[in-house]
């Protein structure tokens, strides 16, 4: 049970304590022990999923008593689970009226009021629990949060000051104001906040190339150099600032790109710069390669391929190439890059990951198994190792061969279907042991379940596929899947003939 069923239960057997009558000190009237079985019998029933009869339990102790506000909360969230929102606010406000210091009950409203973006009326639901608990953070935060939602920034702000009037600055409430102060057109507000991070953090040079970049955004070039000069003063080797500062100066040139591109090559060839802070420049461009022309991708690969080079003996240049060479679709290289990268760390199971699914794409259905058994030993509590090992033992053989083919292969028929029924077997094993392993993991089910009707299908073990093809199904959700759609009309019209 969690947290928020098992306060309203204990606040419900206490309420009910309270109002009942009481005819001697230390006894409870009969009426009152059998309000107590009614409440809990509600309970139940909510929890059992039976809910017109919790429903008519909870409408005759609120009869029967009008100033119960415990009742009314929980009339409230029946009703939010029966979906009858003009009943679930109706309650709720009456256990308010009730009991207006009890914070659940103004949790509650606001949740609701937010769901249906009434982000006004839900601010004010927050602003009575900040009255009720001032220095509750949680309260603070969500009050800036419906604020910013309402469009009311002013308001925003002033709960982001309340929450580090208690916690000091810090960068995350800065980004928040700065975000908003921006948004407005405050440029003077949004400059000042960045710099109040600088002056709380004058080491951290990531604050100063933040502030450097706005200024720079909003067209003040001098005071944006003399940031990235500062930058420079205290790590000398800083690649956001270098490359600023190289991009600026090669603005002016005729071709300011390839400028901008020799800038990096001159930061990636410097061997005393951190790989990390290297590839944190290239990520951007990775992750943006696809929309890139010709002559841009060609760039970006170049130094990535620089990288490689100048650390070879470094897993992440390895696997940043792979990642770029995916993104231009070149994933027999891709696969390369990552099984270099591999052979240097087994430590890093993303990087198995990407190349386990290229394999899979391009059908290397034996490197697959190969590199999944290898997987498995590092890393024995990962379902996509037993996923990929399954399916790559169910690709490797052909199971449906004509006699033809047999022949012309040197395969007995009766050899051919012992291998093809192990083959399933072990297949299977290995993914219903992935399966298990899923936990939550709902797009990781549909992933294997999917596998299972295919592989089952093409192994002629129709009831099988049509039972892992209609578990897929219901593990799918806003997925599109035309093949599994065909797969279990094809299994349908197999089964009427």
């Amino acid at each position: 049970m969690n947290r928020y069923l098992s306060t309203g239960l204990i606040i419900g057997v206490l309420s009910l304590l309270s109002y009942a009558g009481i005819s001697q000190p230390g006894l409870y009237t009969e009426d009152a022990i059998q309000d107590q079985d009614k409440f809990l019998k509600a309970k139940n029933l909510v929890l059992m999923g039976k809910l017109d009869q919790a429903e008519e339990i909870y409408l005759s102790l609120s009869k029967s008593n009008k100033r119960n506000d415990v009742v009314m909360y929980e009339l409230s969230r029946l009703y939010h689970n029966k979906e009858d929102g003009e009943n679930a606010s109706r309650y709720i406000k009456k256990a308010i009226q009730i009991n207006p210091s009890n914070q659940w009950y103004h949790r509650l409203q606001g949740s609701y009021l937010e769901k249906e973006e009434l982000y006004d009326q839900a601010l004010k639901s927050y602003s009575k629990l900040i009255e009720l608990d001032p220095q509750n953070l949680s309260f603070l935060s969500k009050h800036a949060q419906l604020a910013t939602k309402a469009l009311d920034d002013q308001t925003a702000i002033a709960s982001y000051n309340r929450i580090e009037a208690i916690t000091g600055i810090s960068e995350k409430i800065s980004k928040k104001k700065f975000k908003i102060q921006s948004r407005m057109g405050e440029t003077d507000a949004a400059v000042n906040e960045l710099n109040r991070l600088v002056t709380a953090f004058p080491q951290t040079v990531r604050y100063r190339n933040n502030m450097a970049s706005y200024l720079l955004e909003i067209g003040k070039e001098k005071e944006a150099l003399a940031s990235y000069a500062e930058v420079l003063r205290i790590d000398p080797e800083d690649p956001i600032a270098l490359i600023a500062i190289s991009a600026k100066n090669a603005s002016d040139q005729p071709d300011s790109n390839r400028s901008l591109s020799s800038a990096i090559s001159q930061i990636i060839s410097n061997p005393a710069i951190n790989i990390d802070k290297k590839i944190a420049e290239l990520l951007p461009m990775v992750t943006d390669l696809e929309n890139m022309g010709d002559v841009q991708q060609q760039e970006v690969m170049g130094l990535i391929d620089q990288l490689s080079e100048i650390h070879p003996d470094d897993a992440k240049s390895h696997a940043i190439y792979g990642d770029a060479l995916l993104a231009v679709g070149d994933e027999p290289k891709a696969i390369a890059e990552y099984q270099k990268a591999i052979s240097i760390t087994k430590n890093v199971f993303p990087i198995w990951e990407q190349l386990l699914y290229a394999q899979e794409s391009q059908k290397l259905y034996e490197d697959l198994q190969q590199t999944a058994e290898e997987a498995l030993d590092y890393y024995p509590n990962q379902p996509l190792c037993y996923y990929f090992m399954g399916t790559a033992t169910a690709r490797i053989i052909q199971p449906q061969l004509s006699k033809e083919e047999l022949f012309l292969r040197g395969i007995k028929e009766g050899d051919h279907n012992k291998a093809a029924k192990a083959a399933y077997e072990e297949s299977v094993s290995y993914l219903e042991e992935a399966l298990l392993m899923t936990g939550n993991n709902e797009s990781l089910q549909y992933r294997i379940l999917r596998s299972l009707a295919f592989i089952s299908h093409d192994y002629k073990r129709s009831e099988k596929a049509e039972t892992y093809a209609l578990q897929a199904l219901e593990k799918q959700g806003n997925i599109k899947d035309p093949e599994l759609e065909n797969l279990i009309q094809s299994i349908d019209q197999l089964n009427k003939n």
